[in-house]
């Protein structure tokens, strides 16, 4: 592995933009979800993917459905084929 590669940036900017959409800082979505804002900083910076059941709180907390969500899905690296 190398060193300093973030492997979910893209994903990590996704969910920062959907943050900054919502003008919510980093405290107002870990206190949604329940996590360590350190936990969500690092989702954002791309160091970490959340779990599967992370990321389904995060989508329902954005609100965002359909081919926005699939997007995360993927970001994520999980295969979401419920259709």
């Amino acid at each position: 592995m190398q060193r300093g590669k973030k492997p979910y940036t893209k994903l990590g900017q996704r969910l920062s933009s959907l943050r900054q959409k919502l003008n919510e800082t980093i405290p107002d979505v870990s206190g949604a979800v329940e996590l360590d804002n350190d936990i969500i900083a690092s989702y954002e910076n791309g160091e970490r993917r959340p779990s599967e059941d992370v990321l389904e709180m995060l989508i329902s907390h954005f609100d965002i459905k359909g081919e926005e969500a699939d997007e995360l899905w993927e970001l994520a690296g999980y295969n979401n084929d419920l259709a």
